[in-house]
């Protein structure tokens, strides 16, 4: 007898309250998991093969922040020594688990294909909007930053398009000049000190009713909040956010 898993959305609390298997498959359930595992069909990718079980992968990679795992080696030693929580995600008993090296390539491929990653965001968020009208909701916006994991270099910052030049830009052409490569920065932190880091700055458009992320755009470091401001808000207007007020600083 087939299982028929209805696509459903969660509450976190809910959510937290459930076994890992039942968390699980909350959390992937309303997404179309297919558009993932087509990428490395091999008529659609080239390279060198990756055999794995791609849906289990994925799911792994996810599941590695909802439980904390902090490393990409330390998920491959949970996935060799607890059976139970390799059967959650979905791999069989009989196959192996994914090295580091096979996650590496496996991210490296997700990465290539940023586009898919937000189609399947982007089809979640009209299940919610379905759900809550999520789109009608006002929205806050801001910037968190985060370091990159090369080697800290010097680096030169472009000049960015002004907010007038902006407005005259299309989208895809304003999109193109956001730089994304890790530079440094420099911000006050809670104490009022001088804080510098060399890395990025990830922008989010979050609803202020429901706390979920309707845009997001990464950018480098150095790159002020304003100058994201029209991108960002672009971007979320195109998948059909509408929110009649919008909160932000001045960056």
């Amino acid at each position: 007898m087939a299982i028929i898993h209805q696509p459903t959305l969660f509450d976190i609390e809910i959510l937290l309250s459930l076994e890992p298997i039942e968390r699980y498959n909350e959390i992937f359930s309303p997404l179309p998991l297919v558009k993932v595992v087509r990428l490395f069909d091999k008529a659609t990718r080239k390279g060198r093969p990756i055999s794995l079980n791609y849906e289990a992968t994925f799911k792994a990679l996810v599941i590695r922040y909802v439980e904390g795992i902090p490393t990409i080696k330390a998920l491959v030693k949970r996935l060799n020594e607890d059976l139970v929580f390799k059967l959650n995600l979905g791999f069989l008993c009989s196959e192996r688990v994914p090295s580091e090296a096979s996650f590496s390539r496996f991210t490296q491929v997700l990465s290539q294909h940023a586009d898919v990653l937000q189609t399947i965001n982007h089809v979640l968020l009209e299940q919610i909007d379905a759900m809550n009208g999520l789109f009608s909701e006002q929205l806050a916006i801001d910037a968190t930053h985060f370091s990159a994991h090369d080697k800290a270099h010097k680096t030169d910052n472009p000049k960015l398009p002004s907010v007038a030049e902006q407005l005259m830009m299309p989208s895809e052409d304003l999109m193109q000049v956001i730089p994304s490569n890790p530079t440094w920065s420099i911000k006050k932190n809670s104490k009022g000190k001088n804080m510098f880091w060399f890395g990025y700055k990830l922008h989010l458009a979050v609803s202020t009713t429901t706390q979920y992320i309707v845009g997001s755009l990464l950018s480098s470091a150095f790159v002020s909040d304003s100058s994201i401001a029209i991108p960002l808000l672009r971007k979320v207007t195109a998948i059909g956010s509408n929110p009649r007020y919008i909160m932000m600083d001045k960056g």
